[in-house]
């Protein structure tokens, strides 16, 4: 019995390789002050807060990759994920504006890849109907996973650092990136 497939294992292969090469990076350099709101505060960001994105970010630019050679693949989507939240993080960096890039970035993916609801729905693709001219959406569950467990490393960290007001707006903001980009993709 196969645990994951080819292009799942591959994915996890990109997110535990930019994961653990986001970690060893940050932890070479100096660490960053942490922002809470726009203000930067008395406090350290440690590495493995820095690289807990990278695992999801490794894995959609691999995805992002892979979705060239698909037909009805959601590549659109995941590219306005990328460009989208890339802007949000950047600007972030740069203090113009108080949301988090790490929790945008992480809700948007995971919104994005979170399988179907329904229990009788495949578990990585929606079903296509005769009837129906949506294109068949593949999920990929390791990106899912690793969005998620980034998310959860940056909440306990906003509820650490206090700024659970402008943690709680970046998911909300995420959750709206990821719901418009599945709606692009779906198209």
């Amino acid at each position: 019995m196969t645990i994951l497939h080819t292009n799942e294992r591959t994915t996890f292969l990109a997110a535990a390789g930019s994961g653990a090469a986001a970690w060893f990076g940050f932890s070479a350099f100096p660490p960053m002050q942490v922002r809470v709101g726009r203000d930067l505060v008395n406090e350290w960001v440690p590495p493995h807060y820095q690289a807990a994105a990278f695992p999801a970010f490794g894995a959609l630019l691999y995805t992002l990759w892979n979705d060239r050679h698909r037909r009805n693949a959601p590549w659109v989507g995941r590219l306005a994920i990328l460009a989208a939240t890339s802007t949000v993080a950047i600007t972030r960096l740069a203090g113009l504006h108080p949301l988090s890039g790490h929790a945008v970035f992480l809700a948007a993916v995971a919104t994005f890849e979170c399988p179907p609801f329904s229990p009788n729905s495949p578990p990585q693709a929606h079903k296509q109907t005769p009837q129906s001219t949506r294109p068949t959406i593949h999920r990929s569950p390791t990106l899912f996973m690793s969005a998620a467990l980034g998310l959860a490393i940056t909440a306990v960290y906003k509820v650490k650092w206090e700024d659970t007001i402008w943690g709680t707006a970046s998911v909300a903001a995420g959750v709206a990136i990821g719901a418009c980009a599945r709606r692009v993709a779906a198209t």
